[in-house]
């Protein structure tokens, strides 16, 4: 089943960024029978979060300010992505005592432990839910299903989260295959300096040409506009200066780990509900 599931949310497995330690997903169609027990637990930790690279979508990008951007093939598919690390398995945004560093956490932390699985032949998309995930339990959190089998107010929230953030999704991979149409992307090596001094490459990234850009006629401009790819075309390009904002985070988890208390940030999002103070995008 897990290759069926949206690549987004697997992109961890995809870039094999996982921890040695950590369990791979565990996907199951939710059920009202199966999981009528489960329980959700607020996130406590984004320990777990080891990306160097997080999808995003066009809608998230008025909060997305602190992330450079780029673009890249996860599974197959061209993605929007916000730079976290320099290397697989490092993210730099999470302090070595879980808090997390920036100041908006992106959708696809947020939706977890749920994805949703693309029924092609039904036209369905079905929630399911990753039953190894430590905020998945039987004991304590919120519940998913009231006792008469109806979705408790935590899992109807969930569904029209996913359901927004999945139309968020079409929408971006239909801006991104306009900017392709048009030859506007290409390749973007980069090299980055670390606060000892050593060079990192990072590679298989994509870039908006801005001469490219320049040179469409208006008919071009405007269906950029209305697909949205306009506004990812400008929003990669100006986020690039963003790049040293990983420099100064590295040297920042340098200094973390010195301290006996590494981080005075709060967790980003209300404790509350699993999935922050606001579903947004």
């Amino acid at each position: 089943m897990v290759p069926a599931l949206d690549q987004a949310y697997l992109a961890r497995s995809n870039l094999q960024s996982f921890r040695p330690s950590e369990p791979m997903p565990e996907f199951q169609l939710l059920s009202k029978i199966q999981h009528a027990d489960l329980k959700i637990r607020p996130r406590t930790s984004f320990i777990d979060v080891v990306d160097p690279i997080l999808p995003l979508t066009l809608a998230e990008l008025a909060h997305a300010c602190d992330f450079p951007l780029a673009f890249a093939d996860i599974g197959g598919t061209t993605t929007l992505v916000a730079l976290c690390g320099f290397q697989p398995g490092q993210n730099l945004y999470v302090a070595p005592d879980g808090k997390w560093l920036g100041s908006y956490v992106p959708a696809i932390i947020r939706q977890q432990p749920f994805a949703v699985l693309h029924d092609n032949e039904k036209g369905e998309q079905r929630v399911c839910i990753d039953v190894v995930n430590p905020q998945v339990n039987r004991l304590e959190g919120l519940n998913l299903f009231e006792a008469d089998g109806n979705p408790a107010p935590t899992l109807t929230a969930t569904i029209e989260f996913l359901r927004a953030l999945e139309q968020n999704r079409a929408q971006t991979n239909h801006a991104i295959d306009v900017l392709k149409n048009y030859g506007l992307l290409a390749p973007w090596p980069i090299k980055l300096r670390d606060p000892s001094g050593k060079d990192t490459n990072l590679e298989g990234l994509q870039q908006v040409l801005p001469e490219k850009l320049d040179a469409l006629d208006d008919t071009a401009i405007g269906e950029l506009r209305r697909t949205g790819a306009l506004l990812a075309a400008y929003a990669q390009f100006l986020a690039q200066r963003r790049l040293q904002n990983l420099s100064g985070l590295q040297t920042l988890q340098a200094q973390l780990r010195k301290t006996a208390n590494p981080s005075g940030f709060q967790i980003t999002g209300d404790e509350s509900s699993p999935f922050g103070a606001e579903l947004r995008f």
